[in-house]
């Protein structure tokens, strides 16, 4: 009795401890067995800064000026942005869902989106704001849209102002991997930016009730970084790109494009790699008409994305990577692009660029890119030539923390299947 005393007294401290603990919040379900657990967070980033120089030639019409000649001259780190990803694997089925939160900088304003998204090992849903389904290949460019007028499927729409519109909108999407083979396809709804005519001022403006307004599929052969350099092909595919847009009469029409490209490698030494990619992107016009029914010619560069158009890129890359360490990068991406329904309208382009690696995801770049335009385009655009001069630094952040999902190209899932945990 006299012990049995002595334990309750030595005991009373901590149980009147546990007793005020207990009127604080309590877990909502008290017998969850490991009822939080910390997600996977990978963070990739990319940020660019350069300093931009360019000039613009007057152009001409039936050989008279349009236009004024231009030169700007401006620091630039547009098309910069960090992204987190948070998945976890799920119950049953090798499955993982998460979300994906990103910060764009787009002329000089900072852009948050955001989607959600859930897969297995052949397959992957993903819906929310995302980049848009509209090219194949990334060239040896600084910027993914240095050349957006040949390597992006424009957005019809008028009245839009920069590039975003062109990049981003809402989506729903479904990739479906043909596993072990390197085969994607993928489907998807997407949610472009929309403009309409202001009745008051007749300008074009966001409009108010946005809808989806466009579809498209994609076949696609993709070669896992892993394995990337036992294949000459590394990848090749096809896209169908359709948009729902209101022509000038009132009308609702579709604007069909087709997109076909891939990347060839031309050596298989990892060390000194050369890749030769390619991309032609066919679009098939809106028809453009006017109130009376009468066919209308674009006269505006805005209005360009809606004229029946052929483009071609072809842009060759190098690499310097000594026992398998990037020192410097070298590419050159030559681009056409012709409007067949407009009278002498076709402009070309020359992209040379440079990277420098200088620390580990920094490199220090320089490129330059010159345009023509013909005679049709010049009238159209005000300019006859352009030149756009880029020298700066630029930044790869790429990591991962709580490492419980196996990504799709690491070695664990190419070589052991069975542990594949993602997508």
């Amino acid at each position: 009795m006299k012990n049995a005393l002595l334990w309750i007294r030595r005991a009373a401290p901590l149980a009147a401890l546990t007793g005020l603990l207990g009127l604080g919040p309590a877990p909502a379900l008290a017998l969850e067995v490991d009822e939080t657990s910390l997600p996977r967070i990978a963070v990739e980033g990319e940020f660019f800064g350069t300093l931009d120089y360019t000039q613009h030639w007057a152009g001409t019409a039936d050989g008279a000026p349009v236009g004024e000649d231009r030169t700007d001259f401006r620091p630039n780190t547009d098309d910069s942005s960090v992204t987190f990803t948070l998945d976890k694997p799920l119950y049953q089925g090798s499955r993982v869902g998460g979300v994906v939160l990103q910060l764009g900088l787009e002329e000089e304003a900072v852009v948050p989106r955001a989607s959600a998204f859930f897969g297995g090992p052949r397959y992957r849903f993903q819906f929310g704001q995302m980049a848009l389904r509209n090219t194949l290949v990334r060239f040896p460019t600084i910027r993914d849209d240095d050349l957006l007028p040949y390597t992006h499927v424009l957005n019809g729409s008028l009245g839009l102002a920069g590039s975003e519109g062109h990049l981003y909108g809402e989506a729903v999407v479904l990739d479906y991997y043909f596993r072990p083979a390197p085969w994607r396809l993928a489907l998807w709804s997407q949610e472009r930016a929309q403009t309409e005519r202001d009745a008051a001022s007749g300008d074009y403006v966001a409009a108010e009730s946005a809808r989806t307004n466009s579809a498209g599929l994609l076949l696609a052969y993709d070669v896992p970084e892993a394995t990337r350099y036992e294949h000459r092909l590394r990848r090749l595919g096809v896209l169908v790109d359709g948009q729902r847009l209101e022509r000038r009469d009132g009308e609702t029409a579709t604007q069909q494009a087709v997109v076909v490209g891939g990347v060839v490698g031309l050596n298989d030494y990892p060390e000194f790699p050369w890749e030769l990619a390619f991309q032609v992107m066919q679009t098939g016009g809106l028809a453009d008409r006017d109130a009376s029914g009468a066919p209308l010619a674009a006269q505006s560069e805005d209005e360009l994305a809606r004229e029946a158009a052929t483009a071609a890129v072809l842009g060759l890359h190098y690499a310097h990577r000594t026992n398998l360490q990037t020192r410097w990068r070298a590419g050159l991406t030559l681009a056409q692009k012709s409007f067949p329904d407009l009278d002498r309208a076709s402009q070309w382009s020359v992209v040379p660029s440079f990277f420098k690696r200088v620390g580990n995801g920094v490199d220090l770049v320089a490129q330059a890119a010159y345009t023509a335009y013909a005679e049709g385009l010049s009238a159209i655009l005000g300019r006859e030539r352009t030149l756009a001069v880029q020298v700066g630094l630029t930044l790869e952040l790429e990591g991962s923390f709580n490492d419980t999902v196996v990504d799709p190209g690491s070695i664990l899932e190419l070589e052991h299947g069975r542990l594949f945990r993602g997508f």
